[in-house]
């Protein structure tokens, strides 16, 4: 069996894993300068202590006129930065960091427009610093309490904006939202709070996708960060979808494009698959199953590996535990993630498996199979692109969900190794995943 086979073909493929047939050829084929502000006239982070208990001149960070694009836009940040912290993060924040952020956007809006917009917009300069800090001190394992500062400073200006039934939110403060569910994901205790909390603020997200710019960016991730919710919590998304059909991502032919329909197929099987009716609707069941192979049917033949083989008998000479998949792009990593994922979720909640008597219980262990199958992809679509953090993210959260289904004991060992080291590159809060997963094995074993 080629390689390549239980990518594409129907009847030969990862045991347990039918994929809509297609044939398969390779093909391998910025802002202005900001404006000099006048000089400054507040302190930013002017609660930030220095060791002696007293603000520091290294711990300001200026501010600058006001803007008119939101309502609380008493000062900006400033430019140039007056603090030689705060500037690194801003610079850790374009360098490191907005790439993954800005993974199924082309024209980069977290790099490019967010930093500039944050010089006159404090809501934004906060949220930035905010998830920034957090995130290269989670990594670096060095304490920084201004970003519990940047993080209060921001959500005090959050709250009225959401609360008042009034006010237009613009998309600086969906931009802010997405920079501060980052924040919280992080944390140990991710209460969820500014995401889950305002219904009418993800109605609101959704109107911008057709929109373009910014706006659509930040709804773009809002969509995902709900996903993340929905798979972790078993919760049905709060998203509202039918504005997203209106993006030009439905229309165009790029990457990005591709993986944001993956992204928005999946987000509509997680709302089927969590849906707060305990009735699973076999015909909705069937037009998400005729969604997810369409999607297959319509990618690029340059989308699907340039390589790729299935786990050998002795990974400490061949590599993984789990499939290898070589991309050509890193859109293609993040756009398959979800087509498993959909497949995966398709398959576990396929309403065949719901209905009492002997036929669920034949097709269980087929059904369990695919799950194994599906995640087996996911985290060796991750695996295969090391430096893809969005890619490890989601692999994350497959896990958090399916994990307990992993059974042979070597991929174990190796799922424990990939939480590990995604805690040590990006200090995300794996040690609470790991400790129930081996639990679960355990008690799986005993």
């Amino acid at each position: 069996m080629p390689p390549m086979a239980y990518f594409h073909h129907h009847n030969h493929h990862y045991p347990g894993v039918n994929v809509p047939q297609r044939g398969y050829c390779l093909n391998m084929t910025g802002s202005s300068p900001p404006q000099q502000w006048p000089t400054p006239e507040h302190s930013l982070a002017s609660t930030v202590r220095s060791a002696h208990g007293e603000i520091s001149d290294e711990e300001h960070f200026s501010l600058a006129r006001p803007s008119p694009r939101s309502p609380f836009n008493q000062h900006g940040a400033g430019f140039p930065f007056q603090n030689r912290k705060e500037a690194r993060y801003l610079m850790y924040y374009i360098k490191d960091f907005s790439s993954w952020i800005d993974i199924c956007d082309p024209a980069r809006h977290f790099a490019r427009e967010v930093p500039k917009r944050a010089c006159d917009d404090p809501l934004l300069a906060f949220s930035l610093l905010a998830f920034t800090s957090r995130f290269f001190c989670l990594r670096s394992r060095i304490d920084d309490p201004s970003s519990e500062i940047y993080y209060s400073k921001a959500i005090q200006l959050l709250i009225p904006a959401l609360d008042d039934p009034i006010a237009s939110i613009d998309e600086n403060i969906l931009a802010a939202i997405v920079l501060l569910r980052l924040n919280e994901e992080m944390s140990e205790n991710d209460t969820c709070t500014h995401l889950l909390g305002s219904t009418r603020l993800l109605d609101l997200a959704s109107s911008f996708a057709p929109l373009g710019g910014l706006g659509e960016a930040a709804s773009w991730l809002l969509l995902r960060q709900d996903m993340f919710i929905s798979l972790t919590r078993s919760l049905c998304p709060t998203s509202t979808y039918e504005n997203y059909r209106n993006s030009a991502f439905f229309t165009s032919s790029t990457p990005e494009a591709m993986a944001n329909r993956a992204v928005f197929i999946c987000s509509q099987v997680l709302a089927y698959a969590f849906q707060n009716d305990a009735r699973l609707d076999a015909d909705r069941w069937q037009e998400l199953n005729t969604s997810v192979a369409e999607w297959f049917d319509s990618a690029p033949k340059e989308s699907l590996p340039y390589f790729a083989s299935l786990p050998g008998d002795n990974p400490q000479t061949e590599g993984s535990c789990f499939p290898t998949c070589w991309m050509t792009r890193p859109q293609y990593v993040l756009a398959y993630q979800h087509y498993y994922l959909a497949r995966l979720l398709l398959s576990a909640f396929d309403p065949q498996l719901w209905k009492p008597g002997p036929d669920a219980l034949r097709k269980r262990p087929e059904a369990d199979d695919n799950i194994r199958n599906f995640m087996g992809l996911i985290i060796g679509l991750s695996i295969s692109h090391p430096d893809m953090m969005t890619g490890r993210f989601i692999a994350h959260h497959t896990l958090h969900a399916f994990g307990s289904w992993i059974q042979d004991g070597r991929q174990r060992n190796e799922v424990l190794e990939f939480l590990q080291t995604l805690r040590d590159l990006s200090g995300w809060q794996t040690v609470p995943l790991i400790a129930r997963l081996s639990r679960q094995w355990a008690e799986a074993t005993a």
